[in-house]
């Protein structure tokens, strides 16, 4: 079973075992979605792998994703 991420994880205090944890949920929501003939756009696969990868936190995942859509700040 995935487990839930933490948002404050910087990419120097991320393990191994978190990172493919991440993977994992990458995949399997993407799975997800092609069952319900959805499909992540490109710019929502890149803030995925950057999130991760520990690149980004997911406050900032979420952040990005509302300004690429034109939203206002949560």
């Amino acid at each position: 079973m995935v487990k839930a991420q933490n948002s404050d994880v910087t990419p120097s205090t991320l393990s191994d075992e978190e990172r493919q944890e991440r993977h994992e949920i990458i995949k399997s929501t993407e799975h997800s979605l092609s069952i319900e003939g959805l499909e992540t756009s490109e710019y929502g696969k890149e803030l995925a792998t950057k999130w991760a990868n520990g690149e980004i936190t997911l406050d900032e995942r979420r952040a990005l994703v509302r300004k690429h859509h034109g939203l206002p700040d949560a």
